[in-house]
């Protein structure tokens, strides 16, 4: 099975996620920015992350999304990272975006991120430490899972 790993990350914790997922899955976990939404009709299964942000995903996620190709019959999986609220909203919306593509939901994953006060505002004084090694293995073992599922 041929996965591709997409993440967005501000502050790093995101994308510590996703290089767990990924090595899970046996592949590369790639920022948003570089990745051509055409190219994945060359994957088998399509594991998309962002932080919560305003209890959504990040908006470039969701733009990015938008501009997929329709992929009938591919795998889809999703993961967040958060500070208090906002993941079950954020794994929603990127899953549904995932099913109006054609993908098919094969699961989710969020861990807590180190955060701001609000938003981007402040220093990151919330969740020192995260996330931590216990939740970068959850994440990986979150990446084998969606090999058998």
């Amino acid at each position: 099975m041929k996965a591709i790993v997409i993440y967005y990350s501000q502050s790093g914790n995101t994308e510590k996620i996703a290089q767990s997922v990924a090595s899970g899955l046996g592949t590369k976990a790639l920022k948003l920015a570089d990745v051509n939404p055409e190219t994945l009709k060359n994957y088998d299964l399509i594991v998309i992350g962002s932080p919560v942000h305003g209890g959504a995903p990040n908006r470039k996620v969701t733009e990015f999304i938008s501009h997929m190709p329709e992929i009938p019959g591919k795998k889809g999986g999703a993961f967040c990272t958060k500070s208090l609220f906002g993941d079950k909203t954020t794994i929603a919306v990127i899953r549904k975006g995932l099913e109006s593509k054609g993908m098919k939901f094969a699961g989710s994953y969020c861990a807590v991120g180190f955060s701001r006060f609000i938003g981007d505002f402040g220093p990151r004084i919330f969740h020192r430490g995260h996330p931590t090694k216990q939740e970068l293995v959850k994440a990986e073992e979150f990446g084998r899972g969606l090999l058998q599922a």
